[in-house]
């Protein structure tokens, strides 16, 4: 597993959820994916596992709305707002 940075003010418990979720897709892409899809290529799966570890802290977060931009063209590639209680 390549070991990857995270932000200096992330505290020790956002690394830990950080590391365990990227850990566990990475080892665990069957579980991830549909049971017909091909197997994604590992540089493309350790992206995707990235991504989600990144977006499960900031849930952790009391963040508000998320926007994803495109990292060559900064383009918004979607935009996630909080959700009311599901009660």
């Amino acid at each position: 597993m390549t070991n990857h940075d995270t932000p200096d003010d992330w505290t020790p418990e956002q690394n830990e959820m950080f590391s365990r979720m990227f850990r566990h897709m990475l080892e665990a892409q069957p579980m991830f994916t549909h049971t017909d899809a091909p197997r994604v290529a590992d540089e493309h799966w350790e992206t995707t596992c990235w991504n989600a570890a990144w977006f499960a802290v900031a849930c952790g977060e009391d963040a508000g709305t998320w926007v994803h931009l495109d990292s060559e063209s900064g383009d918004v590639l979607a935009v996630e707002t909080p959700r009311e209680s599901f009660q």
